[in-house]
């Protein structure tokens, strides 16, 4: 009886699981060539159920015409994905239809493999070329190329069924080659060969890319991001466990007879051009694929690189029919000049103005749709909530870290001090103590002020507006504000009697912060923080500030009843400050590092003067000077564009360390200063070990190379010149990568 049971049993969980399981989806993939490694990912998310645990049944379509599109099949859904080269990325520019949904060769592989004496692309000039013009070669990186030589008119082509053989045998003086695998058939026959590489002519590809029709990202996004996740999943096994997906190839996918050894070759080089430990597998990123588009435009075959925005797929793909992506924002309602919302219920200011420039020159594919709120505390909390993935404006904080994510800064302001007209000057906030300062509630300050002056009394009031009343009545004794806040409210508010009267030494980083799910968004945000043309910034600020400007001299007008001749003379004056101001403007960006964002060394020679006046026995200055350790490796190994991504991320990581009063310099190349004012050397030894170790461990966890940095620190001498002192620093920095790099010197004995 007891195994009747045990039968029914076992009978009865098969029904039960058989009628729960997820129904199988079956997907065609089309590929570009005949089965090889290039497409291993393929076959391991297949062998190892990656598919069928996502609930879907690949079947993978060799290629046996390459002169044939298969745009029409994917557009007939006779097949829902195809696999090729930086074609895609020209047919997204020509066809709105094509969506490319992954990458995964993140450095070219196709090239033209050439006889020995052929040098260079003008060599190619009237010769004969195996591949057809309308096959391997159509829509290429290499038709760019022979494009931009102004040589593809005058080309001879041939398609012979063995291209290889078709070049030694001197039939052909060039053929279409994938860097993985034809030099290695040459090489086994002792073949002499060049290569001609687009990338070394200017033309950037990227190869072995994914693509589906617009129709089906649409209808069936789960499925797009089930088989992405399976394929990219596929390929992190095949790079860990080559010798196995070696082994299935031969024994189920070898049409083409390779030798063992021939795919060994193959895999080697594969991960060279997927590069892992610098970009996601399979991911999309979006300068990278600009750079081809850009190389499109340049030899002629494309006329903008604006319809590749739409083009590149994203997990939120089904926003909205049309495929374009919308991003719910929202904003403070009550801080001009800076961030607020028109009486039409409109978002306006520096911030709001600063975002819509900024998406739509480099982020045009997302749609800003702004969530209208009464209050900052309102906005918070419909972020928190989720109906806001994006805030134009915030400072970042320990608390809010938690629920959000925050590029760099944009723009940097100090706070200022707000009292009633007739008041001591105020020096500074430690002058405050036991006083109340009013400020509006969900403000970042409340908590740095907290942590950092618990005996200030802190009033809480629902915008700044109603802050700055409350000085005026005298229920709280100071207002901090940045300074085209603090002008701004004393103007448009009436508020005559109160008077910027201090300054602070806290900092006001103005960022963009985005929801926690929204990490792919933050790294394009940076990216494009760090291309926006710093006059175009300065333009937008002198926008806002003029305006409010221009309303505190109206007011002072109407309220002392000066003549004509007295507003002649305040105009001129006010154009003299306005020219004054806008040199200043230009001197602040003249004194800022393009690419990182930091003082350059006009800038340091400007502030180090002060600064050094300024010090003392008790507050004395201390620098540090370091460099990255084996930074050259990094550019001759991943090109200029990755080291320039680090030098960016290695800035950030310190502007998130210093101090607001620490000045930030990029001292030449990779070398880097920070001035600390106010630091002993001891202090000052602990403050770079800190830095060091905080770099070590973000590079490490960060989609970039790893990378460390070497500190020499050492304490300003009463009149020491900016040169004697960097020369004391260079020194120490020379003996920390003597004694072993990844370390801080100084001269603490």
């Amino acid at each position: 009886m007891l195994p009747i049971r045990l039968l029914l049993t076992l009978l009865l969980l098969i029904l039960v699981r058989s009628a729960w399981a997820q129904p199988t989806v079956e997907l065609t993939v089309q590929l570009n060539w005949k089965h090889q490694f290039q497409y291993a990912g393929f076959y391991a998310a297949i062998t190892q159920g990656y598919y069928q645990q996502a609930g879907l049944k690949v079947h993978l379509r060799e290629c046996h015409h390459p002169d044939h599109s298969f745009l029409p099949e994917l557009a007939d859904g006779k097949v829902q994905f195809v696999v090729s080269n930086s074609d895609l990325i020209y047919d997204a520019l020509h066809d709105e239809s094509i969506v490319l949904v992954a990458n995964y060769f993140k450095r070219p592989a196709l090239v033209f493999l050439t006889r020995a004496d052929i040098r260079s692309p003008l060599d190619l000039n009237g010769r004969v070329i195996a591949g057809t013009k309308n096959g391997a070669l159509d829509h290429t990186t290499l038709e760019a190329l022979l494009r931009l030589f102004n040589i593809h008119a005058d080309i001879r082509y041939m398609q012979p069924e063995d291209q290889p053989q078709a070049l030694l045998a001197g039939k052909a003086d060039a053929i279409t080659a994938f860097t993985t695998n034809e030099p290695q058939l040459l090489a086994e026959k002792n073949a002499q060969y060049h290569l001609l590489r687009p990338e070394l002519f200017g033309i950037d590809g990227l190869d072995v890319n994914v693509a589906t029709s617009r129709e089906f990202a649409l209808r069936h996004p789960d499925i797009v991001r089930k088989f992405i996740d399976a394929t990219n999943r596929g390929w992190q096994y095949a790079l860990q466990n080559p010798a196995d997906v070696i082994d299935q190839i031969m024994l189920r996918w070898n049409t083409q007879h390779k030798s063992r050894r021939a795919l060994e070759y193959e895999s080697l080089l594969t991960q060279a051009h997927i590069l892992p430990d610098l970009y996601p597998i399979g991911s999309l990123n979006q300068k990278l694929l600009e750079q081809v588009a850009e190389s499109f435009v340049a030899a002629g075959m494309a006329d903008s690189v604006l319809p590749l925005h739409k083009a590149i797929w994203h997990e939120n793909w089904k926003t909205t029919h049309k495929g374009e992506l919308t991003l719910p924002f929202c904003n403070d309602p009550n801080w001009p000049p800076i961030d607020y919302t028109t009486p039409l219920g409109q978002p306006d200011g520096i911030a709001p103005e600063f975002a819509r420039r900024l998406f739509a020159q480099f982020l045009p594919q997302y749609k800003l749709v702004h969530v209208p709120t009464a209050t900052w505390q309102e906005s918070l909390q419909r972020f928190s909530e989720g109906e806001c993935k994006l805030l134009v404006e915030a400072v970042k904080t320990p608390e809010r870290t938690k629920t959000m994510l925050f590029t760099r800064p944009y723009l940097r302001y100090p706070f200022l001090i707000v009292t009633r007209a007739g008041k001591p000057y105020v020096n500074g906030l430690a002058s405050l103590r036991g006083k109340t300062i009013a400020r509006q509630k969900g403000s970042a300050l409340i908590e740095l002020l907290r942590k950092r002056y618990p005996d200030i009394n802190i009033l809480e009031t629902d915008n700044t507006q109603q802050a700055f009343l409350a000085v005026a009545t005298e229920q709280a004794d100071a207002a901090l504000a940045i300074g085209p806040v603090a002008k701004n409210m004393i103007a448009t508010a009436g508020l005559n009697t109160l008077v910027i009267n201090g300054v602070t030494n806290l900092d006001y980083p103005i960022r963009i912060a985005v929801a926690k799910s929204e990490p792919l968004l933050l790294t394009q945000l940076n990216e494009a923080i760090v291309r926006f043309p710093p006059h175009e910034l300065a333009n937008i600020q002198a926008r806002y500030t003029v305006l409010t400007e221009r309303t505190w001299i109206c007011r002072q007008w109407i309220a002392i009843g000066v003549g004509l001749a007295s507003l002649l003379l305040l105009w001129f004056g006010y154009r003299s400050w306005r020219l004054k101001k806008h040199a200043e403007d230009v001197e602040e960006i003249a004194e800022r590092d393009m690419l990182t964002g930091a003082f350059n060394r006009r800038g340091l020679e400007r502030r180090f003067g002060h600064l050094a006046a300024l010090a003392s026995d008790d507050a004395p200055l201390c620098a540090m000077l370091f460099d990255l350790d084996h930074f050259k490796a990094i550019n001759d190994t991943y090109g200029h564009t990755v080291g320039d991504a680090v030098l960016r991320k290695i800035a950030d990581i310190v502007m998130d360390t210093i101090r607001n009063t620490d000045v930030f310099v990029r001292w030449g190349g990779e070398e880097f200063m920070i001035l600390c004012p106010g630091m002993h050397l001891n202090e000052a030894h602990k403050f770079a070990d800190t830095l060091r170790q905080r770099v070590q461990n973000l590079m490490r966890a960060s989609d970039l190379p790893d990378v460390t940095i070497s500190i020499g620190v050492a304490q300003h001498k009463p009149g020491e010149s900016l040169r004697d002192f960097t020369q004391r620093l260079d020194k120490l920095l020379y003996q920390a990568k003597r004694n072993g790099r990844n370390r801080v010197e100084s001269n603490l004995d």
